[in-house]
């Protein structure tokens, strides 16, 4: 196992059922792959495009997988990026592992690119199911959240990996720090599971 570490944080690589074994955490904030409907490309008109993702979709088994996870480290927050297609399956897995899960919560994106084919409606928000657990919140982490967050899809130059290639499915730093502020408390112990490049 690679391992680096750092100020508050400590990085593995690997696959989260393998090098995670070990991980207690508060909150968990994970960003997996989408279904392969997003995967697979974009149609436009009678062409299918290339989306650019080059990793593997996710499956109802990977939402399972990540439920059981979520369940065995027991987070009082988790919180999974997801399209739409993939949503009700991580719903059914953190129904399954115990977790309370909320309504989905919205990204609405300011730079959404529109749908160049003119045949339906810009894909302009992305689904952030969150759930908790389903014991009573600490006092300190009670109280009303946003529905939505509302920022561009844009990183300002942070969407590239470690060799400079451009990363696809990366999340806006700003976003990222909302979720974090919103969803633990000082001192808490994040777990991304999917951290990818």
């Amino acid at each position: 196992m690679t391992s680096a570490t750092g100020p508050g944080w400590e990085l593995r690589c690997g696959r989260y059922q393998d090098v995670l074994g070990d991980v207690v955490a508060d909150c968990v904030v994970a960003d997996p792959p989408y279904s392969d409907r997003t995967h697979v490309g974009r149609r436009t008109g009678s062409e299918i495009r290339q989306s650019g993702i080059k990793y593997d979709p996710w499956s109802e088994a990977d939402c399972t997988e990540l439920g059981a996870f979520v369940g065995r480290i027991n987070p009082i927050f988790a919180l999974v990026f997801c399209d739409h297609a993939l949503r009700p399956h991580h719903a059914a897995a953190m129904g399954a592992a115990g977790r309370y899960v909320f309504g989905p919560v919205r990204w609405v994106k300011t730079d959404a690119a529109p749908r160049m084919c003119g045949d339906g409606p810009t894909v302009s928000t992305e689904d952030i199911l969150v759930c908790r657990r389903s014991a009573q919140l600490p006092a300190d982490l009670r109280g009303s959240r946003p529905g939505h967050y509302v920022c561009a899809s844009t990183n300002h130059g942070n969407t590239r990996n470690y060799d400079g290639k451009a990363f696809p499915g990366s999340k806006p730093l700003g976003l990222m720090r909302a979720l974090i502020r919103d969803y633990t408390r000082l001192g808490d112990l994040v777990c991304d599971p999917c951290a990818g490049a």
